[in-house]
């Protein structure tokens, strides 16, 4: 990925990380939405069979919108990449369950994009055997090499749903919530979500060819600060990425990076 690749109208700058190849912090949330948009854009451009990994949750909602419309005013498409789940929760119905991930990419990004259902490969979050299940999707991801991973961030620095604790090797597995992710889920938001997932694990996001990082907001700068300026431990998930920063872009807004920079100009 590339700098030509963020829409010379919108305002960013580039804030230099011994460990982070790039790290772009844009003028506004809208700013970030198109740049991270055209970050995605750009790689099925240059691979228009590319295998990409997606993020859900609600930093990527204006993301997928901004990319919609960017891939229909450039009429770039979409047909012949193949998508994969980051995670999902388990147990979880996309034809009922508004949590389902599987559900929200369908109707943000598959269906609009017009991306064939062949091309679709969804976690199955409905089967008896979630450890199972794991294993099926661990053996995908053996076959298809990730060209592009996409990840928020969450609490306690966590992505995906690798949280504290989880081995930097780890794969695909199901993962038990810490009373964080909990809370967010059930308190702050409202949603009486399960208390487990399926989910790749840090090593599947490590061998990914590139690693799109997309925070906003003064709270998720401080998760990211914590994973960028602090020790690279199991503690903190997402500090696993300086480990391969080389092909690391993150996305980030002014709120988040006056986080990031706070005593260190």
């Amino acid at each position: 990925m590339s700098a030509e690749r963020v829409a010379t109208t919108i305002d960013y700058r580039e804030i230099t990380h011994p460990d982070i190849r790039r790290l772009w912090a844009f003028k506004d949330v809208p700013g970030v939405n198109r740049g991270a948009a055209g970050e995605i854009l750009g790689v099925v451009k240059d691979n228009p069979g590319a295998v990409i990994s997606f993020a859900t949750g609600q930093t990527m909602e204006g993301v997928y919108e901004a990319l919609v419309g960017l891939s229909q005013e450039q009429e770039i498409s979409f047909n012949r990449i193949l998508a994969l789940q980051g995670d999902d929760y388990y147990p979880a119905d996309p034809e009922r369950d508004e949590f389902s991930f599987a559900r929200y990419l369908r109707k943000r990004l598959f269906e609009p994009l017009e991306i064939p259902i062949e091309h679709r490969f969804e976690i199955n979050a409905l089967v008896s055997d979630p450890e199972a299940e794991a294993l099926r999707y661990e053996a995908l991801l053996a076959q298809q090499p990730v060209d592009l991973t996409i990840l928020g961030i969450g609490p306690d620095s966590h992505i995906y749903f690798n949280e504290s604790g989880i081995p930097f090797n780890q794969r695909m597995f199901v993962a038990n919530f810490s009373q964080a992710t909990l809370h967010r889920d059930r308190v702050e938001r409202r949603q009486e979500t399960p208390d487990r997932a399926i989910t790749q694990g840090i090593g599947n996001i490590l061998d990914s060819r590139q690693i799109l990082l997309v925070a906003f907001g003064e709270r998720k700068g401080g998760w990211l600060r914590r994973a960028l300026y602090g020790q690279i431990d199991t503690v903190c998930p997402a500090s696993a990425l300086r480990l391969v920063g080389d092909k690391v872009t993150m996305v980030i807004d002014e709120a988040a990076a006056a986080v990031l920079q706070q005593g260190r100009e």
